[in-house]
């Protein structure tokens, strides 16, 4: 029998570590997520903002490609909770809002982070996969 090396299962998130993790990208957004541009701003200095985001969320506990990966299920969470809540408000019909939960407070701190345009796209955009009428 072969002796797999079996992955340990990380510890869950408490909500205070999210909330720091939301808080701490939040202040360091243009230098994590914004353009590379010249020798003051390189990979190095963004590995480094995501240990400091490390450091002030939990240093012994996490690693920063778990924080970086939390932080992107969020985003993802955060961006199918904002439109359920919005495509039960635009169901006729009127009465109460059927979505399953309102918005966290976290969710609306992303909702707000990640914009407008990437949640309900871009105004007056055209999606090239629909197919358009043709008029013939």
């Amino acid at each position: 029998m072969e002796n797999k090396a079996v992955k340990k299962r990380s510890k869950n998130f408490k909500v205070e570590e999210t909330a720091v993790l939301v808080e701490e990208v939040e202040k360091r957004r243009a230098l994590l997520f914004g353009p590379l541009k010249g020798p003051n701003l390189t990979q190095f200095h963004r590995d480094r903002g995501w240990q400091q985001v490390v450091d002030a969320v939990a240093p012994t506990v996490r690693t920063a490609a778990e924080l970086r990966s939390k932080f992107k299920d969020l985003k993802t969470r955060a961006k199918h909770r904002v439109n359920a809540v919005k495509r039960e408000g635009r169901k006729t019909g009127g009465g109460q809002n059927e979505a399953n939960t309102p918005l966290s407070a976290i969710d609306a701190k992303l909702s707000q982070f990640i914009g407008t345009d990437s949640i309900e796209g871009i105004a007056g955009g055209v999606d090239p996969f629909r197919r358009q009428g043709r008029v013939t």
